[in-house]
């Protein structure tokens, strides 16, 4: 899914990435099983308040320590702040709802911060974006790689049989 046209923002210099998702010591919620975590991410669209659902991650089941198959393609603006925001479930049902599912952690960072690093470790804390009373809720791991669309090389052949002669000489 790609972010929505910004208008002005047909000159800006942009790169397509993609984005690797993993946990690891996730806190679990379940009492006799581990968890089954998602991770759902946001973006926070130029000039706005308010984030937006951009992409989830499929469930892995009974986990603490997830390493999501499902990459993330996103733009990258060179000079743009993307604010993301990635935060974790334990899925107990196959409701799309949100609400239905226990809250694990969540954490808040830059597009730019991840490209820079290339690798990011980044604590879970509460929606509140406090910690659980000191309690380690867990880290995300971002991987950032860039899609570069020219990386492929073309071969081209050409060859003419009974051309017309167009010389002058």
């Amino acid at each position: 899914m790609s972010a929505p046209f910004t208008p002005g923002s047909a000159s800006q210099p942009t790169t397509e990435v993609e984005l690797t998702l993993s946990c690891r010591q996730l806190t679990g919620k379940d009492v006799l099983s581990k968890s089954d975590p998602m991770c759902v991410t946001y973006i926070r669209p130029f000039g706005e308040n308010r984030w937006v659902e951009y992409h989830r991650t499929e469930v892995i089941s009974n986990s603490h320590d997830p390493d999501f198959a499902a990459k993330m393609h996103l733009a990258y603006r060179f000079e743009e702040q993307q604010p993301l925001r990635f935060e974790i479930y334990d899925v107990d049902s196959s409701s799309p709802n949100l609400q239905e599912h226990d809250f694990l952690g969540a954490v808040s960072c830059n597009l730019g911060q991840i490209i820079g690093s290339g690798k990011v470790k980044l604590p879970l804390t509460q929606k509140s974006g406090r910690g659980d009373h000191g309690m380690n809720l867990g880290y995300l791991f971002v991987t950032a790689e860039e899609l570069a669309a020219l990386k492929d090389e073309v071969v081209f052949k050409f060859s003419g049989h009974k051309l017309d002669k167009k010389d002058i000489f």
